[in-house]
């Protein structure tokens, strides 16, 4: 897991109990993400500036509290962000399908509370951080599920990450491949990814 700004959470001894045993359970989720299915992408790398109507990928890790996109977002624009379906990682033993969340196991939930924000457990979420690492403390991200446009607030980089407990990322597996395109004013977004159609292009 990469350096964070992000405070470590005080948990109480249950939480500890709990970490152990996701601990445990965790190498079972390894088969399912050699499995996954990873689509072909032909957007370059997001980096820097993207012009209206362009797109560009990004591969976002499950063991870090913030994938930055290093693509730099400004005030008063909008961007979407996509996933081709297919793709798979995994909160210890549980593997969910991005951008969808888990509503986790009766062990998960007893650390609800202290997930980072108010979504399912590893839905994919969007944030907008002011520097190149994704290290400025995240408060509230926006889940890519229902809300797929970010409507930016503030210059800075995009960053993703799925919905999760601070501190507990290093159990996490799997990476994923999003799609993020810039919309011109006005534009609609586009419709959903699919299985079948070309995935990312320029």
């Amino acid at each position: 897991m990469p350096p964070t700004d992000l405070p470590s959470p005080t948990l109480p001894l249950a939480a500890r109990a709990v970490a152990v045993a996701l601990a445990v359970l965790a190498s079972g989720c390894a088969h399912e993400v050699r499995d996954a299915v990873r689509p072909v992408a032909t957007a370059p790398t997001c980096s820097g500036f993207l012009d209206e109507g362009r797109r560009c990928q990004v591969l976002v890790h499950a063991d870090r509290m913030a994938t930055s996109t290093s693509l730099v977002v400004v005030k008063g624009q909008r961007y979407q962000v996509q996933v081709a379906p297919g793709q798979k990682w995994c909160d210890a033993q549980r593997c969910s399908t991005p951008p969808h969340g888990d509503a986790g196991s009766a062990v998960m939930n007893l650390l609800r509370r202290f997930r980072r924000d108010d979504a399912d457990w590893f839905t994919l979420m969007a944030a907008v951080v002011r520097d190149k690492e994704g290290r400025q403390r995240i408060g509230h991200g926006q889940p890519v599920e229902t809300e797929p446009v970010v409507e930016v607030q503030h210059t800075g980089l995009l960053a993703l990450y799925p919905n999760d407990v601070p501190g507990f990322y290093w159990n996490n597996r799997g990476d994923i491949v999003a799609c993020i395109e810039r919309l011109a004013p006005g534009a609609a977004p586009a419709s959903p990814a699919s299985a079948s159609g070309a995935f990312c292009a320029p």
